[in-house]
C-alpha cells in the first residue's frame, strides 16, 4: 500500500522511517474509506431515484433531487480527514503539518470520491428510472411517414 502516498514527502521534524510507517498503515484506511463512500453515494443515488414518482406533467420537470446524493462526498472526506489527524497524531506524535496533511486528504478524498460517483451515477443506466432518462431522438423523431 505504500504506493497510494508515494507523492507525499515528509515533513521536515519528523524521521523518515516513521512517516513511511504511518503512511503504510494510513494508506489502506484511506482506500478502504473512498470505496465506502463511493458504494454509499451510488446506493444513496438509487434508493432516492426510485422514490421518484410521475404523478403529473409537472413532476417530469421538476429539480432531480437523486443527485443530492453526490454531497455524501463531503461527508466521507470529512471521516478520511478525522481519521486522518487522529492517526497522525497517534503515531508521529506532533502537531508539525498536521493540518496540512489533514486538509489534503479532506481534498484528495472530495476529489477522488466525486469524480468516481458523479460518471458511474450518470453513465450507470440502471441506476436512473427509465422515465427520468434524457433520450432525445425519440422526442424529436417523428413516427409515420414525413410530410
Amino acid at each position: 500500500m505504500g504506493i497510494v502516498f508515494a507523492w507525499f514527502s515528509a515533513p521536515e521534524s519528523v524521521d523518515v522511517e516513521a512517516w513511511n510507517r504511518f503512511l503504510d498503515s494510513y494508506a489502506p484506511v484511506f482506500v478502504i474509506l473512498v470505496a465506502l463512500t463511493i458504494a454509499l453515494t451510488v446506493t444513496q443515488y438509487r434508493h432516492q431515484a426510485l422514490k421518484l414518482r410521475i404523478h403529473s406533467v409537472e413532476d417530469v420537470f421538476r429539480p432531480y433531487t437523486p443527485m443530492n446524493a453526490l454531497w455524501l462526498g463531503l461527508v466521507g472526506a470529512v471521516l478520511s480527514a478525522v481519521v486522518a489527524g487522529v492517526m497522525y497524531w497517534n503515531m508521529l506524535q506532533t502537531m508539525d503539518s498536521m493540518l496540512g496533511f489533514t486538509l489534503t486528504m479532506l481534498l484528495l478524498t472530495v476529489f477522488i470520491c466525486e469524480i468516481i460517483s458523479y460518471p458511474v451515477v450518470v453513465k450507470v443506466t440502471k441506476l436512473t428510472p427509465p422515465q427520468y432518462c434524457y433520450r432525445p431522438g425519440q422526442v424529436l423523431q417523428k413516427k409515420g411517414p414525413a410530410r
